[in-house]
């Protein structure tokens, strides 16, 4: 049942996802050739493909096998975890609208969002994305362990590559705002 249940939660974040992009794909002049857009579709459909695994595996490591207490709070706390992740990355999601885009190269009339999940966090939806796949990993050993840290070294590099932009683009304001908004 956990399993079918942190399936559905992943379903619905990239069921959100795709919609969002097909409704903001008019508003947004993607630059198709650049290399974070195909690094952003290979990550998703990498994701999805390990949800489907999730799903058809029987056989599921677990970090726990000492009481029913113990699992029962690993569980609880992995479940907590990906519920906590996926809301923030999906809230974050709808509150960037027409600013969101697959690269880190901005659409026609993008601005410096400092406001919403962004007032805390400089790159909320990746946070969210990271906490999930975090629960994931204390409810599943094995390959979610493995995910996590490859998720993790991508979103880093990708997240270094939007600092230098938003560092030339928005300059003195975009400082400050780091400076405010430390993680």
């Amino acid at each position: 049942m956990l399993k079918v249940t942190v399936c559905t939660f992943w379903f619905v974040f990239l069921v959100i996802e795709i919609i969002l992009f097909f409704k903001n794909r008019n508003k947004a002049r993607y630059r198709m050739n650049n290399k974070f857009i195909i690094l952003s579709m290979i990550y998703s459909a990498v994701v999805a493909v390990f949800i489907i695994y999730i799903i058809y595996n029987q056989n599921l490591q677990f970090l726990y096998k000492s009481t029913a207490l113990n699992g029962y709070i690993f569980k609880l706390t992995g479940l907590v975890l990906v519920c906590l992740g996926l809301f923030i990355a999906i809230y974050t999601r709808l509150y960037m609208a027409g600013n969101w885009s697959p690269s880190i190269l901005p659409n026609g009339n993008h601005e410096l969002i400092t406001k919403g999940p962004y007032a805390f966090l400089r790159h909320p939806l990746y946070f969210g994305v990271i906490i999930a796949l975090a629960g994931n990993a204390v409810i599943f050993a094995g390959h979610w362990i493995l995910i996590l840290f490859v998720a993790f070294i991508f979103l880093l590099i990708k997240i270094r590559e939007e600092e230098k932009y938003l560092k030339e683009k928005y300059g003195l304001l975009y400082q400050q705002y780091a400076k405010k908004v430390i993680i």
